[in-house]
């Protein structure tokens, strides 16, 4: 995914799908459920910080990149 960096913020260039779209293509969570809290976190430095992000309510779903993060 392209990420444009503007004064040390992430911004994605988006635009509404078609309903089509929405219901053929695989979806993809780019943020977690919940308040949002700005303070600084580093998530990826632990083993486990997948299951550390992960809450009871999210869906579960089967990943389309295999362990080298390449599309399967």
């Amino acid at each position: 995914m392209p990420i444009n960096v503007i004064q040390g913020l992430p911004h994605f260039r988006m635009e509404t799908d078609a309903a089509e779209e929405f219901d053929t293509l695989p979806h993809v969570v780019l943020t977690k459920g919940g308040a949002w809290d700005p303070s600084d976190c580093a998530l990826m430095d632990g083993e486990d910080w997948v299951n550390e992000v992960k809450q009871d309510c999210d869906s579960a779903c089967e990943s389309p990149f295999d362990e080298r993060e390449e599309c399967n």
